[in-house]
């Protein structure tokens, strides 16, 4: 049966999902009606975050990342942007075993690469062992936990993974060692794209550079610290309801413009088409006689948080009353209102990003100096501590982490901090060189799939848990939540978790993001995209009229 249908997990976190979703302001005709979309034109948007790390999906990881990738490359899911649904994209349809266990993927036939040839089943089983194999170095190897002969494979007792098995050239199956539902939303990242076997085999290393994939566009230029270009593929099989073969656009330049100020001035020049904007010049799009009526805002899933290394030896931050001192020492609110100009949302509950109702919820920490002291003296450290923090070189986050060291420093708490750019940030957090971070952690669509990520053991080091949380218990909650086949059994599971985890502190959350994009009058097509953003399917995106620059 469709797993579409069947699929009630997604429905009902996905209700949750969308009543927190924010609606695209302005940019549409007045009378509501659908616009006829034109064809052609370059689109031009802004990278702020630091140089991709490859163009090879083993390494889809960050949004700077990310953002190009999914535009290269698809896999058998994609995640509906605003809903928060697994919807097909190169599998037309999929079902699963009552026992939840076994999955099938039919897949549509004629679907070619940019190379011309036709992607298959086998094609998906290569890309799977490629993200399987210890040797690669994936951060994602940690989602195919739980296949049927992962780890044979992993321990180079079997050739292949035997629970990924191309049935047909247009059928895979995939096997679970436990049941788990969950598994179109894991695939539904780009790290599970369609890649052509020949193809990488014969770059190698630089398919991450070169890369041939069978999704909207074609990768043409990649100018590092400059741009990136990608033409339309034509042969892409996706079409529009009036039977327009998508993308749109011809062109899509991404810019690299990392200072907010220079962003400002592109965008007022019209020198670019959108722009994902900080917090510095949301106050001033707000009220700008034209932007206002065209931005672009949602409720993102990420969660910025002090992090604490717990592999470090001796650590104060080793007790968990420490962790909840710091916890109770940020005055949440008065960062994301003074600092962040009101472009965030205070974290007042659990690490979970605002994906739930506030009444499910874990609690979290308010702000009350007074109990973080008592707690620090009740382990131990009436004076308080000395140690480091790190974080990246974000605007918001530096100032954010000043405004956090001021508070933590009232409670007796003195921090070094080390700003990093955000590549060497994040491979210091994967890599676990730091002893406290700053950071942010998200881009998933469903909460379980966060919590997973970001405090099961499995995930511990690259692929999520930079903090190296490793409790037992939880990850047997987790556990039996992503094998409940009963939404509300999964949903309450979920809950039990960020409980525990809130309670162990192993991160003290600051605030939920809100992404606003910046757009011209004749952009059309923007979501307001949860995940990310900036994880934007620019095959939808037209241009309503073309900008007198070109």
């Amino acid at each position: 049966m469709r797993i579409a249908s069947r699929y009630v997990v997604a429905s009902v976190i996905a209700a949750a999902l969308l009543s927190l979703a924010l609606s695209t302001l302005g940019g549409g005709q007045a009378s509501g009606a659908p616009e006829m979309p034109r064809l052609g034109g370059v689109y031009i948007k802004n990278n702020i975050y630091s140089e991709p790390l490859s163009m090879d999906p083993l390494f889809a990881i960050g949004a700077d990342t990310v953002m190009v990738q999914m535009n290269i490359f698809d896999g058998l899911v994609r995640l509906d942007p605003v809903r928060g649904t697994v919807i097909p994209d190169i599998a037309e349809r999929w079902s699963h075993t009552p026992d939840g266990k076994t999955f099938t993927f039919h897949l549509r036939k004629g679907v070619t690469y940019h190379d011309g040839s036709e992607v298959t089943a086998a094609d998906f089983k290569y890309q799977f062992e490629r993200v399987a194999n210890p040797e690669n170095l994936s951060p994602h190897l940690a989602r195919l936990a739980g296949v049927v002969g992962v780890r044979a494979y992993q321990d180079r007792r079997a050739p292949g993974i035997a629970g990924v098995t191309a049935v047909d050239k247009y059928t895979l199956r995939i096997a679970m060692e436990q049941p788990n539902i969950l598994l179109p939303f894991l695939l539904t990242g780009t790290w599970a794209s369609a890649v052509p076997r020949p193809v990488v085999e014969r770059l190698g290393k630089e398919f991450g550079t070169q890369p041939v994939g069978s999704g909207p566009f074609v990768f043409e230029k990649w100018e590092r610290g400059r741009e990136i270009v990608l033409r339309k593929y034509a042969n892409y099989w996706r079409k529009d309801r009036w039977g327009n073969r998508l993308p749109y656009v011809d062109t899509v330049v991404i810019r690299k413009i990392r200072e907010m100020t220079a962003v400002e001035a592109e965008i007022e020049s019209g020198n670019i088409d959108s722009a994902y904007i900080r917090y510095t010049a949301y106050p001033k799009y707000k009220s700008h006689p034209i932007y206002k009526n065209n931005l672009v805002e949602a409720v993102e899933y990420y969660t910025t948080h002090v992090g604490f290394n717990l592999d470090t030896p001796g650590a104060p931050w080793r007790d968990k009353r420490v962790r909840q001192a710091v916890g109770y020492a940020i005055d949440r609110k008065a960062i994301v209102d003074a600092v962040l100009h009101g472009m965030a949302y205070p974290a007042f509950g659990g690490p979970i990003p605002l994906m739930l109702p506030p009444g499910q919820r874990a609690p979290g920490y308010d702000y009350n100096p007074q109990k973080a002291r008592a707690l620090l003296a009740e382990a131990g450290y009436p004076r308080g501590f000395t140690g480091k923090i790190s974080s990246r070189d974000a605007p918001q986050l530096i100032a954010a982490t000043e405004a956090v060291l001021g508070y933590l420093n009232d409670v007796g708490i003195r921090l070094q901090y080390e700003v990093f750019d955000s590549r060497t940030g994040r491979l210091r957090e994967q890599d676990g060189r730091f002893e406290m971070y700053f950071s942010t952690l998200g881009g998933e669509g469903h909460p379980l799939l966060f919590l997973l990520r970001g405090f099961h053991s499995r995930y511990a080091g690259p692929a999520g848990n930079w903090v190296r949380y490793r409790n037992p218990a939880v990850d047997q909650v987790l556990d039996r939540a992503a094998a409940s086949r009963d939404a509300n059994t999964m949903l309450r599971l979920v809950q039990e978790a960020e409980r525990m985890i809130s309670a162990d502190a192993p991160w003290a959350p600051v605030w939920h993001l809100k992404g606003v994009v910046v757009k011209q009058p004749y952009v059309r097509g923007l979501q307001p995209v949860s995940i990310d953003m900036d994880f934007q399917p620019l095959e939808e995106v037209w241009l309503a009229w073309n900008p007198k620059r070109r």
